[in-house]
């Protein structure tokens, strides 16, 4: 029997309510009066052709509803082209100068910024072997776009 596309909806719906569950179940009060008033988490999920879907998480509390010590995972996308990756990460509330992004393992990609009460950390795994420096770096109305160039690898004859 084919799924009609309200029952689709219907069933995210009711996974975002068994996450907020999780979520907010699991604080103790302990660690609730411990955390500011407010706090956020989200998903996004991105499902490419032929493979399983990936689900990245974003925001200042993990799944377990645990504290990510202040620290708020952003937002990101990364976007896969023929010479370069361009990664994408919503950091409001910083300055461009307070943005430290490197480059290690030729595939990890680490972003950490700290301005007033704001503080941003991830490391992105990048889907392909980049050179060791970032290429462009721009950053405007929260928005922090990175472009690092893949690394040319020669094959043999």
């Amino acid at each position: 029997m084919k799924k009609k596309k309200s029952d689709s909806f219907d069933d995210i719906s009711k996974d975002i309510d068994r996450l907020l569950e999780k979520i907010l179940g699991s604080m103790s009060v302990e660690s609730i009066e411990d955390r500011p008033k407010q706090f956020m988490y989200g998903f996004t999920m991105v499902k490419k052709p032929g493979e399983a879907p990936e689900i990245r998480e974003f925001g200042d509390v993990s799944l377990e509803g645990k504290s990510m010590n202040g620290n708020r995972k952003p937002l990101v996308d990364l976007f896969d082209m023929e010479d370069e990756i361009k990664v994408v990460a919503e950091m409001p509330g910083v300055e461009k100068d307070d943005i430290k992004a490197e480059i290690s393992d030729d595939d990890l990609l680490d972003i950490r910024a700290y301005s007033g009460g704001r503080r941003y950390s991830e490391h992105v795994v990048l889907p392909g072997v980049v050179q060791p420096e970032i290429s462009e770096i721009n950053y405007k109305n929260g928005v922090l776009e990175i472009k690092i160039k893949k690394k040319v690898i020669k094959k043999r004859g």
